[in-house]
């Protein structure tokens, strides 16, 4: 199956975290949730679960998602409640 092995392309470098910049970044997302308005956060989470669900344009919640400082991490898990997670079927 892999008789030809292109040499000629460079091994692409894998970026490794250093643990001081990963405390650091874990330091400022602590100090971010520490300065926003969680019950804005919870309910603007919760018209995205709903807009979601009801099959609305999803933009303007995402939007105000993102004016009440979510998180990356809170708007998918947000969106996997109503859509669930998608894993690709292998096909050999």
């Amino acid at each position: 199956v892999n008789q030809h092995i292109d040499t000629d392309e460079p091994q692409t470098e894998l970026h490794k975290m250093t643990p001081g910049l990963e405390q650091k970044q874990i330091g400022r997302l602590q100090a971010a949730r520490a300065r926003r308005d969680s019950q804005h956060v919870e309910t603007t989470l919760t018209q995205l679960r709903q807009a979601a669900a009801s099959q609305q344009n999803l933009m303007d919640p995402l939007l105000d998602c993102a004016r009440a400082h979510c998180t990356v991490g809170e708007i998918i898990q947000s969106l996997q409640q109503v859509f669930g997670t998608y894993t690709e079927t292998p096909v050999f």
